[in-house]
């Protein structure tokens, strides 16, 4: 099954979980998933942003300002140094996939 959608410019991932979780939920039958993927296209340099008139600026503003906080934090101590409390749960994989490279093991294989 594929799926496709189109949203307004964002960089926030709040706002594209919460797209692709709506996304999700409206295909999912309940039966396990063996492979799901997500891609992006059209992608561009933050140069400029799209305001809502339906919705107060503040909120996009404070939410742009986590993100860049949250991105310098890894960037700085790395991938497994700010993650969701559900990566704690049981089946999480976040903190396994945290030093990978997409996924793998990324030429690590032997240590």
């Amino acid at each position: 099954m594929h799926q496709s959608l189109n949203i307004r410019p964002t960089n926030s991932s709040q706002i594209l979980m919460s797209i692709l979780n709506q996304l999700l939920q409206k295909v999912w039958t309940g039966q396990p998933v063996r492979y799901l993927g997500v891609s992006f296209s059209d992608l561009q340099d933050q140069s400029h942003q799209q305001l809502d008139l339906f919705q107060g600026y503040e909120n996009d503003l404070n939410q742009n300002h986590l993100d860049t906080a949250i991105d310098q934090i890894r960037q700085r101590f790395g991938n497994g140094a700010l993650l969701r409390g559900l990566s704690l749960a049981e089946g999480g994989t976040a903190i396994a996939r945290a030093n990978l490279v997409g996924g793998h093991n990324g030429g690590n294989a032997y240590e």
